[in-house]
């Protein structure tokens, strides 16, 4: 039996990649581990049906624009379609795991082609914390 205890430490991620696309563009996306995997993780879920709509989108843009339907907005905003994917949808937490498997195999990868630079950032930011 091992005894001792044990400390967590919560660091808060930078927003990088489409994520600080997002934020210049004025929609201020929670950021967390998910919303830093490149477009093709995004794409996988998305057809692998673990995305779910994002809840208060509304309130979380500060949307009131009565005369224009917030999907519009969106496409008229966001013409990149990862963007408009990552502002409007979140991983569901039943699927974050399979996700994360995904990616780590990408990574692992010798022929990947998938933009692992805002993940990588952040990485660094978490282990000079440790």
């Amino acid at each position: 039996m091992v005894s001792g205890s044990t400390r967590a430490r919560a660091v808060k991620l930078s927003a990088e990649g489409f994520a600080l696309s997002l934020r210049k563009k004025k929609f201020k996306v929670p950021v967390a581990l998910e919303e830093l995997y490149p477009a093709e993780a995004w794409n996988h879920a998305e057809s692998s049906g673990w995305l779910v709509t994002r809840s208060n989108m509304l309130s979380l843009y500060n949307f009131t624009k009565t005369d224009t339907a917030f999907d519009d907005y969106l496409e008229e905003k966001l013409d990149n379609p990862t963007e408009r994917l990552m502002a409007s949808k979140c991983i569901v937490r039943e699927h974050k795991e399979a996700l994360a498997k995904l990616v780590v195999k990408q990574i692992r990868s010798t022929d990947s082609k998938w933009d692992f630079e805002p993940l990588r950032k952040n990485l660094e930011q978490v282990l000079d914390k440790l």
